[in-house]
This record gives structure tokens, C-alpha cells and sequence, in this order.
């Protein structure tokens, strides 16, 4: 059966936003409301066969005539998901830096640390930098805005700081000293490796 189109969904993302910086909590409770509405989204176009990338979709005539009402929507869902999941993994940024500050005097083990976190160096968490998501800051609050300037708003940098300092550190031995000559990185194409290059020299102080 075709689901219903979620309400109030944007009403309640507007008001959430209207304070200087939005919490995580907030975040999470709006999440959390309109769950089960993706849920059931989700589960139409599986029995519909839509094919659905959060990053990247190229409809046919008929996927996108089922999309359309839901489209923003998930849209939204999938941005304040996405920023959930990145929150969630500072425990372990955070302990992966401390491993490195232990090591880092030592060339042989900081490049085993590189090669340990090779794929989530170059996965999807760096993206939340420089790919996917614009950031920049100010006065201790961190503006995260996606790349169509539909959806943004400050949060505070103390939620985000391990990732992209863990982003900074990651990008400066693997892309700058190469301490990884073959690897995955050889599969990445000129074109992102650029936009890496440039967040690092732009924002990785």
C-alpha cells in the first residue's frame, strides 16, 4: 500500500531551527519522530523496485513518479541521519588519536595506524568535510550546510572536533607524505583527490 506523505515534517525541522545552534538531541528526537515514516517509504520502493542512493540517483520515467511525493522528505532524513551516525563515532576518533599521539614519532607504526584506518579514512566520514558537506567556523560552532544549499544550521564544534581532526591528521600522512604509496587511495579518482587537497590547505587548521 502506498504510504502516506509525512507531515509537518519540515514545520518540525523550522522550529528545531531556530535556536543559535541545533543539539544533537534535537537531531536525534526529530529523527526519531519521522522514523517510521521512512520505514514505510523505504519498504514501498523496495516492493517497487526503486533503486535508491542517498548520494547519487538516476531515475527511469516510472521510479520517479513514485519518488516525487517522498523525495524531500528523505531527502532530510538522510542528511540529519547522516550527521547522527558522524556524532556518534567520536568515541572513536577520539581513541584512534590518542593511539596515534603515542606513536607518532615512529614512522613504522604510524604508517601500520594509516593502514588501519585506510577505509575509514577514505570513506564516508571524510566526505562529511569535503565532499558531501561544506563546513566552516565560528566562535566554537561548526555550520554544516548540504552541497544544494537546501538544509543547514550551526552546531557546536566540540560534538564534531575529533572527526576533523582525525580527518586533518588522516589526510596529511596519507595524501601529503604518502606513507601509503599503494592503496586504496589509488583507486580514488583526480578530481576528489583535488577537492581533499584543498580542504586540507583551507580549513585543516
Amino acid at each position: 500500500m502506498k504510504p502516506n506523505e509525512p507531515e509537518n515534517y519540515l514545520e518540525d525541522f523550522e522550529e528545531l531551527n531556530t535556536e543559535p545552534i541545533m543539539s544533537l538531541q534535537k537531531i536525534e528526537w526529530w529523527l526519531l519522530k519521522y522514523s517510521d515514516a521512512y520505514a514505510e517509504i523505504m519498504l514501498y520502493f523496495k516492493e517497487k523496485n526503486v533503486n535508491y542512493d542517498t548520494k547519487f540517483v538516476v531515475y527511469t520515467e516510472y521510479q520517479d513518479t513514485i519518488m516525487n511525493p517522498y523525495m524531500e522528505f528523505i531527502y532530510y532524513f538522510n542528511f540529519m541521519d547522516e550527521i547522527s551516525l558522524i556524532a556518534k563515532k567520536e568515541a572513536f576518533f577520539k581513541k584512534e588519536l590518542r593511539e596515534y599521539r603515542q606513536i607518532l614519532h615512529s614512522r613504522e607504526k604510524t604508517t601500520q595506524w594509516l593502514a588501519k584506518n585506510e577505509k575509514v579514512g577514505l570513506g564516508d566520514f571524510p566526505e562529511f568535510i569535503w565532499s558531501y558537506y561544506r563546513y566552516f567556523t565560528i566562535g566554537g560552532t561548526l555550520w554544516i550546510g548540504d552541497k544544494w544549499n537546501e538544509i543547514g544550521f550551526f552546531v557546536d564544534w566540540n560534538r564534531f572536533c575529533f572527526t576533523l581532526y582525525f580527518c586533518k591528521v588522516f589526510s596529511e600522512l596519507f595524501w601529503n607524505q604518502k606513507l601509503l604509496p599503494h592503496s586504496l587511495g589509488d583507486a580514488i579518482d583526480e578530481v576528489r583527490k583535488e577537492q581533499i587537497l584543498y580542504w586540507l590547505e583551507y580549513y585543516g587548521e
